[in-house]
Parts: C-alpha cells; structure tokens; sequence
C-alpha cells in the first residue's frame, strides 16, 4: 500500500481513548509496513485531541511520512474564521472536494456562478523560468490575466533552511532554480500552462508537467500552541502572545468569567454548545489584527480547570450555564444583540450517557442504540436544529453559523436538498450557514495528494506561524481577509478588480460572497471561488483577500468627492462627436457620461474614491469620442492628494472643500498642445477609523 488512512469517531464519549486507539493503530502498521517490506508507509490519521499528536510524534515512528488531522481544532478554527469571513468554512470546502457539476443555462443564475467556483481545486505547481526576478504580486497579476488561475502561495526557504509555504508575499522576488507555488484552477491542463509560461519550443521539450508533491517530505504539524501544559511560563512566549494576539499578562479569574447573564452586549460573537474545548475558536478570534469582540459561550457545564487554562489571558470571553434550547437562557446570553451566533452539534449529558451504556453493552437493546448510533441517527443534532430556529426566530438579523453531523439534517433549517440530493449545492451550505462534519473525512483524503494542505490551511485560518524575521529579503506573510468591494467597481469586472487590488493594494483576491446575482435573486448569499474575469461586480459583494498583517489595521486616509461639472473647449469641427471624461485614483476609475455640447459640455457627474496614501494622484482626462473615428484626447487635469492634504483648510475643518477651474495639460496626437479649462468640485473628508483618532498624516487632530 502507498498510504493508510485511520479514521476516527468523531462522536466519541472518550476522545482520549479513542485517539491512543489510534495511535497505537498507527504505530502498529508503520511497525509491519517495515518489518515485511523494509519501507516507511505514508500514513494519514484523525485524532479528536491536538494534544493527542505528540503521542505519535515522540513515538520511533513520529519523524517522517506521516499526517496528523486534528478534528477538533480544524473543526473550531473554521468555525470561528467563518464569524470574520462568512463563507469561509463553504469556499475551504470548495477548494478540498471535486465537483462534477456542470454549468447548466437553464438553472438559477446564483447556481450557475456558485457550481462554476465549485470546480476549482489547489495545485502544487513548479513555477516557469520566466517568472524569475519578478515580484510575486506581478506574477500572481500575470498568472490570473493569461490563465484564470490564482496564485495565492509560495515556498520560501527561511533561515533555519526550512521549506515554508507562504501566503501571497507580494514584494517577494521569485529566484532562479526551481520554485513551487499554489495555484487555484479548474484541472492540471490549467496548471500545466501556468509552468511552461513563457517558454520557447526548445525548453518547453524538457519541461515536465505540474506534479504533486514528492512522496518524501517532512512531518506537517497544524500546530496553534496548545501543546505544552504550561506554555504561559516563558516570558519570551509571553512577549510573543502579547505580539500576535489580544493578550493580557495577567490571567482572568474563571468566577469572573462565569456569568449569569450579559444581555446588555451587542455586536458580540455567541458560540454555543459543548465542544471538548473552546482554545482554538477563542485563539482564533484574537489574533492582534483581528476586531475585539465579545465571546459568550453558552454551555451545560462550566468549564474545567483545565479548559479555562488554555484560555485565561485572553480578555472578553464570558460563559453562560443554561440550556441552549430554552429561550430565557438565549436571552441571558444576550441574543438580541448577537453579531454572529455559532451553534456547535455536540453531544449532551443523555447522549453521552447512553452512548456510554451502548459502546460496551451486550444487551439486546444496547446493541439496537449502538447501531442506531453507528447509523449516524437523525436526532443527534436535534438540540442544534432547535437551537438554529430559535435564534433565527427572535434574531432575525443575526448571522447563524450552524455545525451537523448527519448532512441529511439540512432539510430541517428549511431547505431542499441540492441537485442529485447533494447537499454542497443547498443555498445554506454555499452561503456557509451550514458546516459538515464530514468536511474532516474530506479533508483526510485531500492529504494524501497535496501534502501541504495542513500547513495551507492553517494559514488561511489562524495566519503563518512565523514572519518576515524569519526569512532573508522581502518576504511578509499575508493573512485572509473579508473586504467590501470599492465603490467605484460598480458595474464592472472581476479581472479589473483582481489587477486594482494585487497592483495598488498587494491584496490578492481569492473570491468573492455574493449577496444575490446582478440580474435575478438568490435564497441565500452565496460563494464564488475564484470567479471568472467577465463576472460583473456589485458594490454589495464581498472579496476573501489575503492582505499584509499591517493592511488590517491600516484604515484608508480618507475619500474624495469629486464632481465633474462643466469645461470650455474649442469647437469641434464634427457635428457627430460627443465629449466625455474618465476620472481615475489610485486604480480606481468612473467615467462620465457623453455630452453633444462639444464646446461647453456640462457633465454634473459625481464619484468617490478611496485615499489610500499621500502620494497618489487624482487625474481626470477628456476625451472627444466619434462614431467615424478613434477618440481624440484633449487634455488632462491632475491633482495631487499632498496637496489637498496640505491644504490650510485641512488644519482647521477636518475637510477640504475646493471649486476650481483647472486647465487642460497635455499634448494631441499631432503634438500641439491642449487647450481648455475644466471645472471639478473636490470634498476631501477622513475615513471614520480616523476621524476621531490621528490625522490623515498621522499627527493628532
């Protein structure tokens, strides 16, 4: 055998147990593989516990060729990255499963956008000689322009000689000899392109095709820092938790924590259930550029001395103990003010019991439960269901994130199972309101042929484990991100977009969260993976974008409120011209519509941008357009953000208020110079991030 696969009940009432179960399993096939072959078998296992892992790892075995899949902890940071980028857990979906859905015309537009991201897979690609010397952001813009693909990492070697994947460093120079990367594309004909890119005939013979990663590789650890008993003892580890995270020195007290009610908060994160531990949604959700928000955890039991360890220095996580199906104890764990409600299908005090009773049990009707257990029952995420339909009752607006163990169970939140009664294409499963455990046997599979995928994941989840010190040159890790789309892309397409944010904004788009299609309505808002260029975009979508750390906390300087008014021109000669404008900042653009006064046109047309720095440049360029003939420039105006920046009226009123007439600057394509003026209304104003706080050049207001 090439591999092994040891899964593993998820369900179990003693994770404990169960995972030295197969740890012992585990070591027992490596033991064999090598005594009757002489060979190190591949082997990918699940453990319920992310402590369970060193068990293998300081085992003669634990050193190479081995996966560790640790369902607990991949299970709550999905869940809890999914509360920042909602689709989240849906697009990881998308990018370790295979689809054989096609595109039909005659099904719902939202379908038909949602299956064609649906397709898309990761790649492990060996990147072509041309790309060599070329910043990764230029050929990520590159890549996507010419194939469709999105190159999102890289493997960098750091400076301990270690092989790392790295999220879009975008300032990172690709070197000579050979570099992978990590491509999302719909097949390997796609990926195989992307490595003979720019090749002549002569090399593209010596060229071999995208591959999967080698069979030897080094033990991937999806590692969050939980392993040592007492990692707080460190003060290095402490200056390092104080760096990464929301962390005080001094730990909480769990009286403190155990409430007996907080209705008064709002805008807080609600998780509700009773996972095994809370470490890795809580870790997740603060991570130092992450929005500080509340976290109510609504469970049965308070939670151990142990638990409560794990979790103790990090500030605003409160619990509430109460039953999640009784509405006063929804209301004490502040329901109407939820941001975003996580209900967790764990089991209760009866199940475990009884599951207890059925795992050892002789009886006839132990063996009945036992099976019916086995069977997956439909009541085992009754308590979630109910949990679901309250919260949706009395909370209308709050997002709902909801975990089932048996898929089936989708059909009581109120949907119809998807086509060929699959449930991936449900409106609650490509919106995300849906998590599968299942996801996790997915995933297993998904390992053995992409041996990075742990490592991957975990930086889309919980950020890289390391920094730009830890490597030579420019590399900085990027994180994913959720980010409303510009204003000014109304209307236009996804490859606009893609080349805005990878070229002005090192942010590489990964996809899109659609409200509803541009020309009909969708049930849920749902998820583009990686959405073709022609895709029209709204100001309503959202983009997953991996972004530099400092991008999160980096606000934009302002906006700018720009009014095309009116201009003087020289008269035209054709009577069948018309004159427009095209305004541009930064990336972003608008255009105008078209006047027939060619002389005199008056345009009234407004548009706003964002104000990333002071040095961009608002320019706005006329144009004389004719039917019969190329359009004829005639002339530019720019303004430089400095400037307004500078402006006395800044110092005093917060704003730039500006009605000017401009002259036109710039030569015809016969060589004479332009001639003309044209009048803009310009408002400068702060973003709210800074409105209150710093000034846009940094001082104090």
């Amino acid at each position: 055998a090439e591999c092994v696969f040891i899964l593993t009940s998820k369900d179990s009432s003693n994770s404990k147990d169960l995972d030295a179960a197969t740890v012992f399993r585990a070591m027992s096939i490596k033991k064999f593989v090598r005594m009757k072959a002489n060979k190190d078998v591949f082997i990918v296992m699940q453990l319920i516990q992310s402590r369970s892992r060193v068990n293998f790892q300081h085992s003669c075995y634990g050193n190479t060729n081995f996966q560790i899949v640790c369902v607990d902890e991949i299970k709550q940071g999905l869940l809890a990255k999914s509360c920042l980028c909602p689709g989240f857990s849906t697009l990881v979906s998308n990018l370790i499963t295979s689809s054989n859905f096609e595109v039909e015309e005659h099904i719902e537009t939202w379908l038909q956008e949602y299956i064609q991201g649906m397709g898309k897979e990761m790649y492990r690609v060996k990147l072509s000689h041309s790309f060599e010397g070329k910043p990764f952001s230029q050929v990520a813009n590159v890549i996507y322009e010419c194939y469709h693909c999105t190159l999102f990492a890289v493997e960098i070697v750091d400076r301990q000689g270690r092989v790392r994947v790295v999220m879009s460093p975008a300032k990172y120079e690709i070197p000579s000899g050979a570099t992978y990367g990590y491509l999302i594309a719909n097949d390997v004909d796609e990926v195989s392109k992307v490595s003979r890119h720019g090749w002549t005939e002569q090399r593209e013979t010596e060229h071999k095709d995208a591959e999967k990663p080698a069979a030897a590789f080094n033990p991937l650890k999806l590692n969050v820092g939980w392993e040592a008993e007492d990692f707080m003892s460190s003060r290095a580890e402490v200056e390092k938790m104080k760096l990464n995270f929301h962390y005080a020195e001094e730990p909480f007290d769990l009286d403190d924590a155990v409430k007996d009610q907080v209705e008064e908060l709002t805008g807080h994160i609600l998780l509700v259930g009773s996972p095994q531990s809370y470490a890795f949604f809580v870790e997740t959700l603060r991570r130092k550029h992450v929005e500080h928000k509340d976290i109510v955890i609504l469970t049965t039991e308070r939670p151990t001395n142990e638990t409560w360890h794990r979790i103790r220095h990090f500030p605003g996580v409160h619990f509430i103990i109460g039953n999640q199906n009784l509405r006063k104890d929804l209301v004490r764990a502040g329901i109407h003010g939820v941001d975003t409600a996580v209900i967790i299908s764990s089991q209760s005090k009866a199940e475990r019991k009884l599951r207890g009773k059925a795992e050892t049990g002789r009886t006839k009707r132990e063996i009945e439960i036992r099976n019916e257990l086995k069977g997956g029952g439909r009541l085992m995420d009754s308590d979630c269901i109910f949990t679901y339909q309250a919260i949706r009752k009395h909370c209308p607006t709050a997002k709902i994130i909801c975990q089932l163990r048996r898929a089936e169970n989708i059909l009581f939140l109120g949907t119809d199972l998807g086509r060929d009664n699959d449930i991936s294409v449900t409106p609650y499963f490509a919106s995300g309101v849906v998590f599968l455990s299942a996801m996790m046997d997915r995933l297993i599979a998904q390992c053995f042929y992409n041996r990075d995928l742990l490592n991957i994941l975990e930086a889309l989840i919980s950020s890289c484990k390391f920094s730009k010190l830890d490597f030579s040159g420019d590399v900085e890790p990027a994180e994913l991100g959720f980010q409303s789309v510009p204003r000014s892309f109304e209307g236009k397409t996804y490859m606009q977009l893609f080349k805005y944010l990878i070229s002005k904004k090192s942010t590489l788009p990964l996809g899109l969260y659609r409200r509803s299609p541009l020309d009909d309505v969708s049930p849920q808002p749902y998820v583009i993976t990686n959405p073709s260029p022609d895709l029209i975009i709204s100001v309503q979508d959202s983009v997953f974008a991996l972004l530099s750390p400092e991008a999160f906390l980096q606000a934009p300087l302002g906006e700018i409120f720009v009014v095309v008014v009116e201009a003087e021109l020289p008269p035209r000669r054709s009577k069948a011209s018309s004159v427009s404008c095209l305004v541009e900042s930064e990336g972003e653009s608008a255009q105008t519509d078209s006047c027939i006064n060619t002389a005199m046109p008056h345009w009234n047309f407004s548009c706003r941008f964002s104000v990333l720095d002071d040095t961009g440049v608002l320019e706005v360029s006329v144009f004389e357009e004719d039917k019969l003939r190329p359009d004829t420039f005639l002339g530019r105006v720019s303004v430089g953000m400095r400037a307004l920046l500078e402006h006395p009226d800044w110092a005093r009123r917060r704003q730039v208020l500006l009605d000017d007439w401009h002259e036109l600057a710039g030569r015809r394509a016969d060589g004479a110079r332009v001639r003309g003026r044209l009048r803009l209304q310009l408002c400068l104003l702060p973003s709210p991030d800074r409105a209150a706080g710093s000034s846009l050049d940094g001082s104090s207001p």
